[in-house]
């Protein structure tokens, strides 16, 4: 095959001038729209990143106050007072409505718990298998925070027949919780 070489039509001077603007305008247009959309898309990257970085953080917010109202709520229910006199009472009227005896009743030293303090009591009472059961059950029912951490009762297995209702020593670890 020969070479053949295309003849292109002779342009005057005003149809190059415009030729070559319009390639000069295509150009720059193309040079442009990349660098425009490549802004474009990295702008629109940098918005998505900080929405996701502000939801959550929102997100952290509303834990932050759900967290809030639950220990707003918890709080409720611990004893407004660090007065273990006032403990110790609360313990005694709730034997005495039991109608069990307290034998002793010892403070232990109190413990430091986050923003509550745990004041726990060792208790011997005397009571029947009825009125312990009462007992338990005003201490665990109480509004504010109270529970029995362990209990022994003491006397024989014979002793011990619910439906004889014998009165036993029984020992206890009681504990309070106060806001502090």
């Amino acid at each position: 095959m020969a070479d053949k070489k295309i003849a292109l039509p002779k342009l005057n001077e005003s149809t190059k001038i415009l030729a070559i603007g319009i390639a000069a305008a295509l150009a720059t247009y193309i040079i442009s729209y990349k660098i425009l959309y490549k802004s474009y898309v990295n702008r629109k990257t940098e918005i998505h990143a900080k929405m996701s970085e502000e939801t959550g953080r929102l997100a952290l917010r509303k834990e932050m106050a759900e967290l809030s109202n639950l220990r707003t709520g918890y709080n409720k229910y611990l004893y407004e007072s660090a007065d273990i006199n006032a403990l110790r009472a609360t313990i005694s009227e709730l034997a005495a409505k039991s109608m069990v005896d307290i034998i002793q009743i010892q403070p232990l030293n109190p413990e430091k718990t986050g923003n509550c303090t745990k004041f726990s009591f060792n208790l011997r009472i005397r009571a029947s298998y009825h009125q312990f059961g009462r007992f338990m059950e005003s201490i665990e029912t109480y509004p504010s925070l109270t529970k029995v951490e362990k209990f022994t009762v003491f006397g024989s297995a014979e002793e011990a027949v619910p439906e004889r209702d014998v009165i036993t020593e029984v020992s206890l670890l009681i504990s309070a919780y106060c806001s502090a």
